[in-house]
């Protein structure tokens, strides 16, 4: 189930990412009915995007872990992540792009802590 979850996110993720980079402008045209006003925020799709399937396949990985009791405590280090992303939110709010930017190394990060968690559990 675990290969599966990650095959078909990643599946979709890719999909969305291939969408979010080669049509943004067409995207944000047919969400905001054509106003035309909203197109300035078409260039932060493809970052959101990815940072987004950054957090998807970190609680993918995360959740199948505490689902299997393979952590058996809660894994409070997330919490970092909570207020690193609330911070980012609060210091990179000039522009809808920096914000966008600031949230992807950050969901990166926790993905990068996701998979270092997975390989720990399962050298145990």
């Amino acid at each position: 189930v675990f290969k599966k979850a990650l095959i078909l996110t990643g599946l979709v993720c890719v999909g969305a990412l291939i969408f979010y980079g080669t049509i943004p402008e067409l995207i944000v045209k047919i969400l905001t009915l054509g106003d035309l006003r909203y197109i300035p925020a078409s260039q932060a799709l493809f970052p959101l995007g990815l940072a987004f399937s950054f957090l998807s396949f970190s609680y993918i990985i995360i959740m199948n872990n505490i689902s299997l009791n393979k952590i058996k405590r809660m894994p409070f280090e997330l919490i970092f992540f909570v207020f690193l992303q609330v911070g980012c939110m609060y210091l990179f709010n000039q522009s809808l792009i920096t914000f966008a930017f600031s949230i992807m190394i950050v969901n990166f990060l926790m993905l990068v802590y996701s998979v270092i968690l997975q390989i720990w559990i399962k050298s145990q």
